[in-house]
C-alpha cells in the first residue's frame, strides 16, 4: 500500500463461495473487505524525525485522495462517479464506496483536547461517509432467471393439470354414475315392455277367446233359426195337406 512508509493501511480480503453440489450451478463469489486505515498524523503535535515525517505525509495524502473521493459521492448528484484511480487506496476500495455492497464505518477520535480539530475533522468525514447512498442488489444470472422462470411455468402447468385431471376424474365418475342409470332405466323400460306385452298378449288371447265363444253363439243362433224356420215350413205344409184334404 505504501512503499515509502513502515506504517501504512492494511486491508484484508475474504472471498467466500458457495461449492456446488450435484448438477449445481457455481454460485456467485461475494467478498469480504476488512480495512484498516492508519491514523492522519498533526506534526505540529509530534516530535518525529523527518523520515517518519515524509512517511506521514504519504499516509496523509492517501487519506486526502479517500476524503476528496468520499465527498464527491456524498453530493446528491454524484451518480457514483468520483476520482477513484488518483490513489492505490481509493482504486481499492471503489467497490466498497459506489459498488454492489454494504459498507460500514467506525470512526476513531481521541478524547484529549489537543486532538480536538482532528477529532472533528474524522467526524466529519464520517457524516459525509454516512450519506452515501448505497443499494446492493444479490447478483442474478439472466439464465438463472429465464430458469426461474420456466420453472414458475411448468409449476404452473403443473397446477392446470393437476386441476384438469380432477375434472377429467369428476367427469368420469358422472359418466359412470349416467351409464348404471342408463342401464337401469333400460331394465325398467325393458321389464316395462314385456309387462305390457305380456298384458297385450293375454288380452289378445282373451279376444280371441271371446271372438270364438261369440262365433260359437252366432252359429249356435243360427243353426237354432235355421231349424225353427225349417219345423215352420213343416207346420205350415202340414197345416196346408190337413186343409187340403178337409176340402175333399
Amino acid at each position: 500500500m505504501n512503499a515509502q512508509s513502515s506504517r501504512s493501511h492494511a486491508i484484508f480480503t475474504v472471498t467466500v463461495q458457495k461449492l456446488p453440489r450435484g448438477n449445481e450451478k457455481p454460485s456467485q463469489p461475494a467478498k469480504f473487505h476488512l480495512v484498516d486505515l492508519a491514523g492522519s498524523e498533526a506534526f505540529a503535535h509530534t516530535e518525529v524525525s523527518d523520515q517518519i515525517r515524509e512517511e506521514g505525509i504519504q499516509i496523509n495524502i492517501d487519506l486526502l485522495h479517500l476524503q476528496k473521493v468520499i465527498s464527491d459521492l456524498a453530493k446528491p448528484d454524484s451518480k457514483g462517479v468520483a476520482s477513484y484511480r488518483d490513489s492505490q487506496l481509493t482504486r481499492l476500495l471503489q467497490n466498497s464506496l459506489s459498488g454492489n455492497s454494504v459498507t460500514f464505518m467506525i470512526a476513531c477520535v481521541s478524547p484529549l483536547h489537543r486532538y480536538m480539530k482532528e477529532s472533528v475533522r474524522t467526524l466529519v468525514w464520517a457524516k459525509s461517509t454516512k450519506r452515501i447512498e448505497m443499494k446492493p442488489v444479490p447478483y442474478e444470472d439472466p439464465q438463472d432467471e429465464e430458469t426461474d422462470d420456466l420453472k414458475r411455468e411448468i409449476q404452473d402447468l403443473r397446477k392446470k393439470l393437476t386441476a384438469a385431471e380432477a375434472k377429467i376424474t369428476n367427469l368420469t365418475r358422472r359418466l359412470k354414475t349416467a351409464e348404471i342409470e342408463n342401464i337401469k332405466l333400460k331394465e325398467k323400460n325393458r321389464e316395462a315392455m314385456s309387462s305390457h306385452l305380456t298384458e297385450t298378449l293375454e288380452m289378445s288371447k282373451k279376444y280371441m277367446e271371446l271372438a270364438e265363444s261369440l262365433n260359437t253363439l252366432r252359429l249356435q243362433a243360427q243353426e237354432s233359426h235355421a231349424e225353427r224356420i225349417e219345423r215352420t215350413d213343416q207346420a205350415i205344409s202340414a197345416a196346408s195337406h190337413t186343409s187340403r184334404v178337409t176340402a175333399e
